[in-house]
């Protein structure tokens, strides 16, 4: 999505998405709308080799909807649920606080920002000094950590053209790479 310093846009994108759980995996194409401002988004899902629907959430910053899914993705758990609040920790609020507490150590500027039981530490990097990784502790335990990774610059604005968050407690990944940008 846009360069993480900038929280005043609206993206759509065109990602693969590789999520990892267990043994199992799952590869989805995804049609992600966000609108930062607003802290909205809508995720669909389709099957990479036929374009078939698989399930279509949207959110905002307090709460998620499935408006659709195919039944095998509600067997085990309800997956799109959980690829709804990953996109809301992926792409929401990607601009520390205002009171967020910063360091600036070896070339890596950190916020850590408290929230719930927790904090969230922000970590700017690089020469464009781009959102590196976001991620929520408790304590010492990390709950899930999003890396972005491979910027690339298009329209004025930055992407992440790959992007990893790690739900710790879950033994559960999930890969973005970016395919295309459509606004």
């Amino acid at each position: 999505l846009p360069s993480p310093l900038n929280e005043d846009e609206v993206a759509n994108v065109v990602n693969t998405a590789t999520v990892e759980f267990g043994w199992q995996s799952l590869v989805v194409l995804g049609m992600t709308s966000v609108d930062a401002v607003h802290g909205t988004f809508v995720v669909v899902g389709l099957h990479p080799a036929g374009g078939v629907k698989l399930f279509e959430v949207e959110g905002d910053r307090d709460s998620i909807r499935r408006s659709f899914a195919l039944p095998p993705l509600l067997e085990h758990g309800d997956l799109p649920a959980a690829v709804a609040e990953d996109t809301r920790r992926i792409y929401l609020d990607r601009v520390p606080a205002r009171d967020a507490v910063s360091t600036f150590e070896d070339g890596v500027l950190r916020f850590r920002q408290p929230s719930g039981s927790g904090e969230f530490v922000y970590a700017f990097a690089g020469p464009d000094a781009a959102l590196a990784e976001k991620s929520y502790r408790e304590g010492e335990h990390e709950v899930w950590t999003v890396r972005y990774e491979d910027y690339r610059a298009e329209g004025g604005a930055l992407y992440a053209a790959t992007i990893v968050l790690e739900h710790h407690d879950y033994d559960y990944r999930l890969t973005l790479r970016l395919k295309e940008i459509l606004s």
